[in-house]
């Protein structure tokens, strides 16, 4: 484990929702390179970028709801926004959940 990898895993320890196994540097071994491995730390790495994003667009969406200032359209068009950013980042929360709750239902381990 190299120094920045410490310094990561450190600040994000509080957060169960990260998992930083991965940025620890090492040359690959034959149980990491699999679809599956592949396809979660693309999932990683989207979560990752995904909720500074979403932070990002409810403050703005929040802004222009502030600012419509008795605007109907404006209005409802920053709630239309807001409740799909919402809806957004439930299913990014809960997309792993759903994805195992299939998985085991087809009988197949993840």
């Amino acid at each position: 484990m190299n120094f920045f990898s410490l310094l990561i895993s450190k600040a994000y320890a509080a957060n169960p929702l990260l998992d930083l196994s991965g940025l620890s540097g090492h040359i690959s071994t034959q149980s990491d390179v699999g679809i599956t491995a592949i396809f979660q730390r693309i999932y990683d790495f989207l979560v990752a970028i995904a909720f500074p994003i979403g932070f990002a667009a409810i403050i703005y969406i929040s802004y222009t709801l502030i600012t419509a200032q008795g605007n109907p359209d404006g209005y409802a068009k920053s709630k239309k926004y807001l409740f799909y950013m919402i809806t957004g980042f439930a299913l990014i929360i809960f997309a792993s959940l759903i994805v195992s709750l299939i998985l085991k239902t087809f009988g197949t381990s993840s």
